[in-house]
């Protein structure tokens, strides 16, 4: 399966990163908007893992391709959490457990047995 991460934190990517992969995930890293965009042109993802205030509720709701939201849940407002769970966008809480993102890529990305 192929993966795409975007967050600007090393740490988080590298962690998201290293879980994947040792799950036999491809994985392409960005660290912006603007990068997530043009891959998404160009490429086909089965997952993708983005931290919120990289990209926004509204940017997920035009890709076709499940997708979980990293962030620090305090950070997230009412608003955002009530988006979230209407749309069943999942959310984990920075520092990621590599046993939850894993878990939660099986729920939600399909294809995926782990």
């Amino acid at each position: 399966m192929k993966a795409l991460i975007v967050d600007n934190d090393t740490a988080s990517v590298d962690l998201v990163r290293e879980t994947l992969e040792f799950y036999d995930f491809s994985v392409i890293a960005v660290s912006s908007p603007e990068a997530l965009s043009k891959l998404l042109k160009k490429n086909k993802f089965d997952v993708i893992v983005a931290d919120i205030s990289l990209t926004g509720i509204e940017c997920l709701d035009s890709i076709d391709i499940p997708s979980i939201i990293m962030t620090g849940i305090k950070g997230l407002t009412t608003e955002e959490r009530k988006t979230l769970f209407c749309r069943k966008i999942p959310f984990l809480a920075k520092p990621i457990a590599p046993t939850k993102l894993i878990n939660t890529i099986k729920v939600h990305a399909q294809g995926y047995a782990g």
